[in-house]
């Protein structure tokens, strides 16, 4: 009985969340849709509407508003530095029988001779 119960209730919770990303999005010139954010893609917004239909919108076009919803819900991306020299040395240390680079390669040529 107590699992039906847990399941009811994740299952409430689940539908809450779904209808909770749903919201309505204006733009500047007071256009307005509603949708569910999906992703950033370069400078523009995917959403989602309700009929599932994907779209795509400057987000320098949104409203204020929405601008600000954006910065406070949506994690930033995070900017990666990589050390090359350090990889390098990284990877050399790595090696096999198979050498330091290109060891997928020659992996690839010593499985299709067999």
């Amino acid at each position: 009985m107590m699992k039906k119960w847990v399941c009811l209730v994740v299952s409430v919770l689940c539908l809450c969340r779904v209808q909770a990303e749903m919201r309505i999005w204006s733009d500047k010139k007071g256009n307005t849709i509603e949708a569910e954010f999906m992703s950033m893609m370069g400078s523009k917004v995917v959403l989602k509407t309700p009929q599932g239909k994907t779209i795509k919108v400057p987000a320098a076009g949104l409203s204020d508003a929405d601008k600000k919803y954006l910065s406070e819900n949506i994690p930033p991306k995070i900017k990666i530095e990589v050390d090359v020299d350090k990889d390098r040395e990284t990877l050399s240390s790595y090696s096999s029988e198979y050498g330091t680079y290109g060891y997928e390669r020659k992996a690839r040529k010593r499985l299709a001779a067999t």
